[in-house]
């Protein structure tokens, strides 16, 4: 497995080129379906901090399936998609999210994805945002896309309201 030191530290540094390597580095040594997927998923967030959210993209329908969960796999789509502006195709992946079937197996990337889908609907204006919440702790809290924001249930509650 990969070092994660080294992979932050080249990540701040922006160092692209050696960043890139290290994660060749790690697809040739994987062994196993995790550490595969694993790699995908470190490659995608490189590409999506470089800015090249279409070259993400494109790894993520070619490669997405390794993911473990499905229902992260959609939900990096849907954040991917949201970043090229592209909200509607993003609402549409989530809608396909497997995260009620992921429940038992993948409990914490399929609440995730369930509530980021609620999160969605609620900007989306759709009524079904809160039937989507139900079963989501009360005190759930998500990064934003960006990641500069946190929003709780009691934020998307209110949106939900506001559309109302």
């Amino acid at each position: 497995m990969m070092e994660l030191q080294r992979y932050w530290a080249l990540s701040e540094e922006k160092n692209w080129a050696a960043l890139h390597a290290l994660l060749d580095e790690m697809r040739a040594n994987a062994a196993t379906p995790d550490e595969i997927a694993s790699e995908v998923a470190f490659r995608v967030s490189t590409l999506e901090k470089q800015g090249r959210n279409n070259d993400a993209l494109d790894l993520l329908r070619d490669r997405g399936h390794l993911f473990l969960s499905q229902s992260h796999a959609t939900q990096i789509t849907a954040r991917v998609l949201i970043k090229l502006g592209r909200e509607r195709d993003a609402l549409q992946v989530m809608s396909g999210s497997p995260y009620e079937a992921e429940m038992s197996s993948c409990p914490m990337r399929a609440m995730d994805a369930k509530f980021f889908h609620a999160v969605l609907l609620a900007k989306s204006g759709d009524p079904s945002a809160k039937q989507c919440l139900e079963g989501i702790p009360d005190d759930y809290i998500q990064v934003t896309v960006d990641g500069d924001d946190l929003i709780t249930k009691s934020d998307v509650v209110a949106l939900i309201d506001k559309h109302l």
